[in-house]
Parts: C-alpha cells; sequence; structure tokens
C-alpha cells in the first residue's frame, strides 16, 4: 500500500505478487491475500489478464470526498444529538488540530498526512456507530492516495487548519448547522485543490519531483 500511496506504483500499473514475493522475501500466499483485500477494497482492479492499480479520475475524487462528507455530517449529527463531545474527545481533536499545525509550519508532509487522517477518522469514531465507522475505513483507505496530491499545492495546508479549527469549534458549541457548513466548506475547499492540481498538464511530472525531494528529506532526518 505504501507504493500506491506514494505513487511508486501508479494508476494502471501491474501488481505483481510475483514479484511482490521476491522484494518482500515472503512466499506468495500472504502477498496475494493482501492483493485480494486490495481489489475488494477498490484500490487494484483486476482485468482480464492481470492485476493493475486502479485509475484515478476526478470522478473518482470526487465520489470518495463526497461519501466522506456525507459520514462525517452524520457523525456530528450524533454527536451532538448525544450531547456533544466529551472533554477527553475535545481535547483529543485540539492536540490533533496544534500537531498539525506544527507539521505544517515544519513542512513534515509525512506526519501531516497521518494527521489528517487520524482526525476525520476521530470525527466518525466519536459517533459511536459501529457501521459507520467501518464503511469510513473502508472509504478512507481509498483516500489515501488523494493526499500524496496536495504536495503540488502546500498553501492549501493552511486553509486546511483554519477548516478544521472550524469543525471543532461548531462540535465544542454544539452547534449542527454550523457544524454541517464547516464540514461542508472544507470537503467543497478540497474538491476544488484537486481539480486544480489535475487540470495542470504537468502535476505528475511536478509531483514525482516533489515526492523525490520529500524521500531525500526524510532519509536525512
Amino acid at each position: 500500500m505504501k507504493k500506491i500511496n506514494s505513487y511508486e506504483l501508479g494508476p494502471g500499473d501491474i501488481v505483481s505478487d510475483m514479484e511482490l514475493s521476491k522484494e518482500l522475501g515472503i512466499s506468495r500466499t500472504p502477498v496475494r491475500e493482501a492483493i485480494f483485500k486490495l481489489i475488494s477494497d477498490g484500490i487494484l482492479e483486476r482485468t482480464p489478464t492481470r492485476v493493475i492499480v486502479k485509475p484515478l479520475t476526478f470522478a473518482d475524487i470526487q465520489e470518495i470526498l463526497q461519501i466522506r462528507e456525507a459520514l462525517e455530517i452524520a457523525s456530528v449529527k450524533l454527536i451532538i444529538d448525544r450531547g456533544g463531545l466529551t472533554d477527553a474527545q475535545y481535547a483529543e481533536l485540539c492536540a490533533m488540530q496544534q500537531q498539525f499545525c506544527t507539521y505544517v509550519a515544519d513542512s513534515n508532509y509525512g506526519d501531516n498526512f497521518s494527521n489528517d487522517s487520524d482526525f476525520h477518522c476521530a470525527i466518525v469514531e466519536f459517533s459511536g456507530n459501529s457501521r459507520m465507522i467501518s464503511i469510513f475505513r473502508m472509504i478512507n483507505w481509498q483516500a489515501q492516495r488523494l493526499r500524496v496530491l496536495t504536495l503540488f499545492t502546500p498553501q492549501r495546508y493552511q486553509d486546511t487548519a483554519a477548516e478544521h479549527q472550524a469543525i471543532i469549534d461548531a462540535l465544542h458549541s454544539k452547534d449542527i448547522s454550523f457544524a454541517e457548513s464547516a464540514l461542508h466548506a472544507h470537503f467543497q475547499a478540497t474538491i476544488a485543490n484537486y481539480a486544480k492540481i489535475l487540470e495542470s498538464p504537468h502535476w505528475g511530472r511536478v509531483l514525482k519531483g516533489i515526492i523525490s525531494m520529500s524521500n531525500i528529506a526524510d532519509s536525512h532526518k
């Protein structure tokens, strides 16, 4: 999955259980099981002759983010209807937000992506609805490889931090209308940013260069 999220294996690339098992030094059985799981999760795709990384279109991105928005709005309704965040949950979101801002300031993109994922997962988990949590985890799996695309627009992270803060404030104030509006604004801005990235004819080449530079920086930490 790391190879897919980092675009070392890009959309349409062949995924070979034999090559991966040799690279990882393990038998083909666990590799095949992992491949089957990624097919069922919508990350890989089986064609008549091979397994490939499923191509990612703007329509796919919109669908993934629309589902996430619907789940998170439903989650905040459940949280607020139940009396709002507990003190511990509020403190957890605030700590995540503070850390996110630090990562953005330090250009620590790897931890930034992880923090962003954890923030949105926490909102759904705080709903207490086990089926929504399960669905969200599956769709968030598909969303992981979207985040690295935002390396193309690092200025967007400052806006993301402000939008996350608005979501936290809305939850803390127990204002359902405010929370819905904050989440909708966040996801609409996110969709617009991906549209901007994919509209650039040079985004793929530039992104590879940014990822390469980021990997070099990480290796020297």
